[in-house]
């Protein structure tokens, strides 16, 4: 996973080269600013824009809802990539606005809906009711700049009003759509084109007030800029170091196992000593020994892997925009394999070697009786402290990651998805203007509402916690102007009257919408709690005004304010919210919910019927209760506590497995001892201390060490906690709790049999 989303580049022309532009407030540009960027940089060899769409693609067998990019015309000449069939999108493609309705094919785009074929190069497609010309198909492979969408298609930028009818926003500056990257020039360092860039920023900002504070942040291509970056490479590392942990409770595991064996091979090797053999020579024997098991462990795990990447194949996370989750093993996955061979070679072969080369000759030769003492540590009791200390490192990670989870499904989201069914269509894919639209949308509000068991329905653009999230600057009447780098934003949502009642969102004061806020009425809004302290501090926020520029006068009431919520992830802190009516902020997204005791799958059919009695032509894009639509936003901690949840336990049976087996073999090597102190008289209770007192000093140098790492690394888990800190008191002490459970009935079987060991027999052993 870390090849796929990390090391291995994108399959273009000199991959390293290319850069993304993140700017201060995130990773979107207007189009407007990207043409300044293109046109007045000098250390960039080309810059191109991207951004992801959805749109309704016709073919034999019905209409398909797809995703891909539109793009500037100089994507594919930056990127250095070539159509396998026809021709990519140039930039002769993309200068006039709306006049070249030309579409590139993705190969599994062409493979599963044209049939692979051949002479697909000149026929035509429609998208969103246009036919489109296919220039070209791309080779396999390759999905575009961003490694984990599986994109579709490609079409030029300049059809966006096309693509995305009702949303012009090619020549607005103020809208923030288009991503940007860029390819750096010969023996341009990334440093250097962030200097040139930025000073190109406060060119702009002179020119454009609105983007003073802007700056310019330079990354690699390929997850979305910055915005997944953190959170990916943040994951992947966790998973990372809680397998490199069970590896290494498994190889303290193994290196146990050898110091026994060569605690029972140490006549054979004294021999081979007297016999003239190096002592280095037997590290080496001893080593290549330990290398076999290291290979055969190295080779099995690759297989597994194998299989495990073609059942990861098939696994598709819960997001409704295709992804690209195809894992390959290549030579940097093999490489790696071999080197923690040999790693695991040196962790668990290395000290057992050393010991047995040492061993001493005349007591070896002799066959003298080998005795552990209580008094002294042993190399392998250091070796199962240690496997403790790990386990206990993963076990308050599990602990975390799984109370978070349970957390997260009982935190206040601002709304409450039970019992609530959300479907998601769009009007403009299926040729709706604004009037038929605002028709359609009222027409089959009434439709549900109307439906038996339905307790109420609304709609809106989006919902909270889902994908597609919006934000607009706001501006307080009467207020002091902020700088620009300074402004406040808030996400904003289109919702009819009966959101709020249906998503049981509770009004904190004012009132709902009603039918009166139309159109031809004062605009109105509501908004939430943080959006009113934080835009109208000390005051009612009930009555007061505000606007989404500085310079629009067009002012806003607030009528009602809104309990908080989450909106982007369930880590979020408090957002400024505002929710316009629909009446006058018309979309033709709609996100129909509605609330019913009914089972989801039998509303979904209802609102399904009711929607093909308006128009047979319009299907979902998604569907389902809102506890599906929580998979999302879920889908972090749910992972992570799966991941761990199974680590953890892999853990604690290595772990269990290591103190049974350290204490079964001290017990066998001091039978004579044990056989001696029963023959003098010791008691059961007395035995039994003797040998569970030294599991108990093991587990707790092994459970405080292992507690201290996990309090020093506790904020790695923070992003996929939620609700709980990752310095939990009470996790530590259940994690210390189940590893003192674990490792106590771990060592009772050799502790009872201490107990059988006849005095008698026991001495008479040499």
């Amino acid at each position: 996973m870390i090849n796929k989303l990390i090391l291995r580049p994108l399959p273009v022309t000199q991959p390293q080269d290319l850069v993304y532009l993140n700017t201060t407030n995130g990773i979107s540009h207007s189009y407007l600013n990207y043409k300044d960027f293109r046109d007045r940089n000098h250390t960039l060899a080309g810059l191109l824009g991207y951004r992801l769409a959805q749109v309704a693609m016709s073919q034999v067998s019905g209409t398909l809802h797809v995703w891909g990019y539109e793009v500037t015309g100089n994507y594919f000449d930056v990127l250095g990539v070539q159509a396998m069939l026809g021709r990519a999108i140039t930039p002769a493609d993309d200068q006039q606005i709306g006049a070249h309705p030309v579409v590139v094919l993705s190969y599994n785009n062409w493979k599963r809906h044209f049939g692979a074929d051949p002479a697909i190069v000149g026929k035509t497609v429609k998208i969103n009711r246009l036919d489109y010309t296919i220039l070209g198909v791309m080779p396999r492979g390759f999905f575009g700049t961003e490694l984990l969408f599986a994109s579709d298609f490609w079409v030029p930028l300049a059809m966006e009003p096309q693509i995305e009818p009702g949303n012009p926003w090619l020549n607005n500056r103020n809208t923030w759509n288009l991503w940007v990257a860029g390819r750096l020039k010969p023996a341009t360092t990334r440093s250097q084109a962030e200097a040139e860039l930025n000073t190109i920023t406060v060119q702009m900002a002179r020119e454009y007030p609105a983007l003073e504070g802007m700056r310019i942040h330079l990354s690699p291509p390929g997850l979305a800029g910055n915005w997944m970056r953190g959170a990916v490479i943040g994951l992947a590392s966790v998973l990372m170091g809680v397998a490199g942990l069970v590896l290494l409770i498994a190889c303290a595991n193994l290196a146990s196992l050898l110091l026994a064996q060569a605690s029972d091979r140490r006549k054979e090797i004294a021999l081979r000593l007297t016999l003239g053999a190096a002592r280095w020579r037997l590290v080496r024997q001893l080593l290549t020994e330990n290398l076999l098991l290291a290979i055969a462990g190295s080779v099995a795990g690759l297989l597994l892997a194998v299989w495990l990447v073609d059942l990861l194949g098939g696994w598709r996370p819960p997001i409704d925009i295709p992804a690209d989750f195809g894992l390959v093993i290549d030579w940097r996955v093999l490489t790696f394999t071999a080197a923690a061979g040999l790693l695991t070679t040196l962790l668990f072969g290395l000290a057992p070697a050393l010991q047995a080369a040492r061993a001493q000759l005349v007591p070896a030769l002799k066959n003298a009786s080998f005795t552990e003492r209580l008094r002294r540590w042993q190399p392998r009791e250091l070796l199962v402290t240690t496997q403790i200390a790990l386990s206990v490192i993963l076990l308050v990670s599990t602990v975390l990651v799984v109370r978070s989870l349970q957390n997260s499904l009982t935190i206040n989201i601002g709304f409450n998805p039970r019992g609530a069914v959300g479907v998601l269509f769009d009007l403009a894919l299926e040729g709706y203007d604004e009037t038929h639209g605002r028709d359609f949308q009222q027409r089959l509000l009434e439709k549900v509402s109307a439906l038996p068991g339905i307790q109420s329905a609304g709609f809106a653009n989006s919902l909270p916690l889902g994908l597609d999230q919006s934000s607009t600057g706001v501006y307080g009447e009467g207020k002091p102007l902020p700088k620009p780098s300074e402004r406040q934003g808030a996400n904003y949502y289109m919702v009819d009257p009966g959101y709020f009642r249906t998503m049981q969102t509770r009004l904190v004061t004012g009132r709902d919408f009603d039918p009166h806020d139309s159109r031809n009425s004062q605009r109105v809004a509501i908004v939430n709690q943080t959006f009113a302290a934080r835009v109208f501090p000390h005051e009612s926020a009930v009555g007061r005004r505000f606007s989404h520029s500085p310079d629009d006068h067009n002012w806003i009431e607030i009528v009602g304010i809104a309990e908080d919520g989450k909106y982007v992830s369930l880590n979020d802190g408090p957002t400024p919210v505002v929710f316009w009516p629909a009446l006058q902020q018309y979309n033709s997204t709609t996100f129909v919910v509605a609330r019913s005791p009914l089972p989801a799958e039998r509303v979904v059919r209802l609102i399904g019927r009711a929607v093909h009695e308006l128009d047979p032509g319009v299907p979902f894009i998604q569907a389902g209760s809102l506890d599906d639509h929580l998979r999302l936003p879920l889908f972090p901690a749910r992972l992570a506590a799966t991941m761990l949840g199974a680590f953890g336990t892999l853990a604690i049976v290595l772990a269990a497995t290591g103190v049974y087996g350290v204490m079964a073999y001290a017990v066998s090597r001091r039978r004579r001892e044990i056989g001696i102190r029963v023959a003098i008289g010791a008691s059961d209770g007395q035995v039994m201390r003797l040998v569970l007192n030294r599991i108990a000093a093991l587990l707790m140098v092994g459970t405080a060490f292992g507690m201290l790492t996990a309090l020093a690394t506790g904020n790695l888990f923070a992003p996929v906690l939620y609700g709980i800190s990752p310095r939990d008191p009470a996790t530590f002490m259940l994690a210390a709790l189940l590893m003192a459970v674990v490792a106590l009935a771990a060592g009772w079987l050799p502790a009872r049999r201490a107990l059988s060991i006849e005095p008698a027999s026991a001495l008479r052993e040499e």
